[in-house]
């Protein structure tokens, strides 16, 4: 399985305002906001997505997933998943099909699983190309929503925490890296939410 992101999301789970003011930071020194905004990203990107520590996706992204074969189902990673955008494969003269619809669904089993699965009395495509390691591409949408207040309360509380954390200790971190002890109830909030197959 390879995955590739074709859609960043387009804000962040916290704003810079909102943080600001949990932070109490003057907000009219632009300094000060490059520095939060700097702390939102690096952050955010530490918990977000197939690398981060929940392993799965917050504001709303695009990702496709390569397969070598159509499997009989396809569990997707990086919940929560909205929507499939497309089914794609490489037929065995090279060229680009894409699967109807119709063909599949998406199933939601369980909290973390979601999964593509054929409909009663379908079948995926059988000529696919033997020469293309990744013949089946799927493109699918993940995240909570498009707006940072679609993101559950305890994640955006769990990212403020870690970024008052930074923010009051940066002499000794590097925002780029950061690997500081945090407070307990950090590990809390984000506990419920953490997809194990992925850390």
């Amino acid at each position: 399985m390879y995955l590739q992101l074709v859609t960043p999301p387009g804000q962040y789970p916290v704003t810079l305002d909102e943080t600001k003011n949990f932070l109490k930071v003057d907000e009219s020194d632009p300094a000060e906001n490059a520095l939060v905004e700097s702390m939102i990203h690096a952050i955010t990107d530490t918990l977000d997505g197939p690398y981060g520590k929940l392993g799965r996706c917050l504001i709303e992204q695009t990702w496709e997933m390569s397969l070598p074969c159509f499997p009989t189902k396809i569990e997707l990673p990086l919940p929560p998943v909205q929507e499939i955008t497309s089914v794609k494969y490489t037929d065995r003269y090279g060229a680009t099909s894409i699967v109807d619809p119709s063909v599949y669904e998406l199933v939601k089993a369980g909290y973390t699983d979601t999964l593509i699965q054929l409909k009663v009395g379908q079948n995926w495509p059988e000529d696919l190309s033997l020469t293309v390691s990744n013949s089946v591409r799927v493109t699918f949408k993940s995240g909570y929503g498009a707006s940072p207040n679609d993101v559950p309360r305890p994640l955006r509380i769990a990212i403020l925490t870690h970024i008052a954390h930074v923010y009051e200790n940066r002499s000794a971190i590097n925002v780029g890296n950061i690997t500081s002890e945090l407070p307990l109830h950090f590990e809390s909030l984000i506990a419920p939410y953490k997809v194990h197959r992925f850390n």
